[in-house]
């Protein structure tokens, strides 16, 4: 005679879906982490290729590093927008390295700049660079002959001289950010924030990966705490989404040489690392 297989009752059946359903909420999280740590590997990866072509054109320049933006035109004639990315991409293997995998908008200058009423140039970025998730230090590669720099016909001021870096491994080159453009933002009246800023963006749970003046790169921590301060950065043709500002957390952009305490919220890698009496700080490079 057969005896009858026994199945599952209801309890022990309950018993397996709340344990799959703990399993699941303690596991989910920490795949979660893993994906964005290997974006956060990526991204560094990214920054050290871009640290690398610097690199390479410092030394193919005298160890002069490239201008920021200037006013130039393109091969049809068309007034464009010469950046510091279009110096150094003969020196890349591909325009990829320079989104971060953990942008999800990344900011599109070439139809941003053709978009910018008033101040934008026709041709966009003179290279087509559209996704770009990291901003550079323009107080190392000065902005040229440009509408927005009228100043520089007058006195120009070229970019610096990696001689001129007191400590080039701890002076920023390019790094996770936005461009600025502050139309109906209230970070101005709250931390100081203007029209063509340099926001950092702490993309990688709070990390903002920055690579420096000596080659290397490395995360500059940041924290987010002002509920009450928005910006607008460049997302297209005449278009501007809404973001946040990271304020930094550690490092010498914390406080100007000169001053005896940092600011609430320094939002920008930008300056050149030097010292005091009170120790690491950052400053303009021409005074």
């Amino acid at each position: 005679m057969r005896q009858r297989s026994r199945g599952f009752t209801l309890i022990e059946l309950l018993v397996v879906i709340a344990i799959i359903a703990i399993l699941a909420a303690i596991l989910f999280p920490v795949f979660a982490q893993a994906r964005e740590k290997a974006r956060q590997t990526q991204c560094l990866n990214n920054g050290r290729n871009l640290a690398t072509a610097v690199q390479m054109y410092l030394q193919d320049y005298d160890e002069q590093f490239p201008i920021a933006i200037y006013r130039s035109r393109n091969q049809a004639g068309t007034e464009c927008e010469y950046t510091m990315m279009t110096a150094v991409l003969p020196y890349m293997r591909n325009k990829d390295i320079l989104r971060c995998p953990s942008d999800s908008q990344p900011l599109n200058f070439h139809d941003g700049a053709r978009g910018l009423s008033g101040i934008g140039a026709p041709g966009g970025e003179c290279s087509e660079m559209r996704e770009l998730s990291y901003m550079f230090n323009f107080e190392v590669a000065m902005p040229g002959d440009h509408p927005l720099n009228t100043s520089w016909r007058t006195n120009p001021k070229p970019s610096a001289k990696l001689a001129q870096l007191p400590f080039p491994a701890e002076t920023s080159i390019v790094f996770d950010a936005h461009l600025v453009v502050v139309f109906n933002g209230s970070c101005g009246s709250v931390i100081g924030m203007g029209l063509i800023d340099t926001a950092v963006q702490g993309r990688h749970q709070g990390l903002v990966m920055t690579n420096f003046a000596d080659g290397h790169a490395k995360v500059v921590k940041t924290r987010q705490d002002r509920p009450n301060c928005e910006y607008n950065y460049l997302a297209g043709y005449q278009r501007a989404l809404p973001a946040r500002p990271w304020c930094l957390g550690e490092g010498p952009y914390l406080r100007r040489c000169g001053q005896t305490a940092p600011v609430p919220c320094r939002y920008e890698l930008e300056g050149v690392v030097d010292e005091d009496n009170l120790g690491k700080c950052y400053r303009p490079l021409y005074p």
